[in-house]
């Protein structure tokens, strides 16, 4: 049985990637420090879904301090999530992210090192590109020149990796999410505040006027396209890559609001706000080199990953109450 270290396993993005290599037969390591960026209790209730398989072990760590873990854990691979994310909160804390983002990834690799562990995937963000007038962000050829400290530190820690891997001879693999959506979602992500205030009477808030578009991704195609890149990295030697993963299909931002509203039967209050110079105003992922090396092929479109999202979410909001 495979092993893999899971950081950020408590997470909306690490849990589900979690739980889809625990019913593939993988063993999972799950380290997590339940980190206070949003309620607990949704991260708590994400490891109790781990749990029930009998192929899952958790620790509480923090990745910036893992002395305490074993150092005989036989790990085939490492999938690194753990991270403080949120473009707009790392304004205020540069310190704080470059911490825990930063300081932790390379806390991380020298850990990794000492259990020779020589394969790692990196998750990192579309956070990473510059606002440009390209309809699509190509990983080689696309300028990288984050508009937030959250997106600088995600840069920082590809190239740390990079370097590791170069200098230990490990194979490395840096994903970058594009607006990851769907059941288990942070409650900080504008899908699931836009699905909350408009179920509950309540204003929504746009940064603009509105026409800035996103490139979402629903959970399972993520999640696929990791799976993809853990048995890539199982069957090839020496591997560095930088690879997006993403829908391909960007949305305007307006009409999401409107595929909403549709999907609730319900009209938003919209509140416009001053735009954000942080925030990107479009984005869209290349995905040549994803299909091309990890067969990655995207089955769910915004509006059938809406419905599916809203459909979990009637039954769960609960969680983010």
């Amino acid at each position: 049985m495979r092993k893999i270290i899971i950081t950020g396993c408590a997470g909306f993005i690490g849990s589900s990637i979690s739980l889809k290599l625990l019913k593939k037969g993988f063993f999972v390591y799950g380290i997590d420090n339940y980190d206070s960026y949003y309620d607990i209790a949704i991260k708590k209730a994400n490891i109790a879904r781990l749990k029930e398989l009998d192929n899952f072990y958790f620790q509480k760590s923090d990745i910036r301090f893992l002395n305490s873990l074993s150092k005989s854990l036989e790990i085939d691979l490492c999938i690194h999530l753990a991270a403080i994310p949120g473009v707009i909160p790392s304004i205020k804390n540069k310190d704080k992210y470059y911490d825990f983002n930063v300081n932790g990834t390379k806390n991380l690799l020298n850990f990794l090192k000492k259990i020779n562990v020589a394969k790692i995937i990196f998750a990192s963000s579309s956070s990473i590109y510059s606002n440009s007038e390209e309809l699509l962000f190509n990983e080689i050829k696309s300028e990288k020149i984050p508009l937030s400290p959250y997106g600088k530190t995600k840069l920082n820690a590809e190239n740390i990796i990079n370097a590791w891997g170069k200098n230990t001879k490990a194979s490395v693999i840096n994903l970058r999410f594009f607006s990851v959506y769907g059941p288990w979602i942070r409650p900080d992500l504008a899908i699931l505040k836009f699905t909350s205030n408009i179920m509950n009477n309540k204003p929504i808030n746009i940064f603009g006027d509105g026409n800035s578009y996103r490139d979402y991704t629903y959970i399972d195609d993520i999640a696929e396209g990791v799976i993809s890149a853990v048995n890539y990295l199982f069957k090839n030697k020496s591997v560095l890559q930088t690879i997006n993963l993403g829908n391909g299909n960007p949305i305007k931002l307006l009409e999401l609001v409107r595929a909403i509203e549709k999907e609730l039967d319900k009209k938003a209050t919209i509140k416009h706000l001053p735009y954000n110079n942080v925030e990107m105003k479009y984005t869209c992922a290349d995905l040549f080199k994803s299909r091309k090396i990890l067969n990655y092929d995207p089955q769910t479109s915004i509006h059938d990953g809406l419905a599916k999202f809203i459909n979990w979410y009637i039954e769960h909001a609960y969680l983010y109450e």
